[in-house]
């Protein structure tokens, strides 16, 4: 079924707990029906390797896991970002209206913070940390949100 990752041991059992415990990401697109629109409807990648891609509007979803090796780079990536790093700003050329790309770390014990935006205030891009390691978790959480995230969505 598209959109399922192989159910599979993520090699964490017995390894202390990573310090994040969600990667998040919300899109927008512009011109582009919401449902054709990659990560629109919100995806989530748990620390354990799990998945949820949704809700829809009319609350359908999709869940499965991402691969073992997925989640030791997403891990070694998320891993280095931290709730209290400033957040800075990028300036490039600035994003179309409408154009939207947002991804969060949630942090154990803590709310999630905003580690990349693209779209915001200023249409600039902002990130938390290092720019090289803000613009390699984004490239790796994109990766997966074009493997696991279906378009259309919800799938047939």
């Amino acid at each position: 079924m598209l959109g399922q990752g192989a159910v599979a041991d993520n090699g964490n059992a017995g390894a202390a707990a990573p310090g994040w415990q969600r990667v998040l990401v919300q899109t927008a697109c512009e011109a582009m029906h919401d449902d054709h629109c990659l990560g629109r409807y919100g995806f989530a990648v748990r620390s354990d390797g799990s998945y949820l891609a949704g809700p829809s509007p009319a609350g359908r979803r999709v869940e499965g896991r991402i691969s073992p090796d997925e989640l030791k780079r997403l891990d070694r990536l998320a891993s280095g970002f931290s709730a209290a790093a400033a957040p800075q700003e990028f300036q490039s050329a600035p994003a179309l209206p409408g154009i939207k790309d947002q991804l969060d770390v949630e942090f154990a014990g803590g709310p999630a913070v905003r580690v990349y935006e693209l779209g915001g205030p200023g249409r600039k891009i902002r990130y938390r940390g290092a720019w090289a390691d803000a613009t390699r978790l984004h490239a790796e959480v994109r990766k997966l949100l074009e493997r696991y995230y279906p378009t259309p969505f919800p799938p047939p």
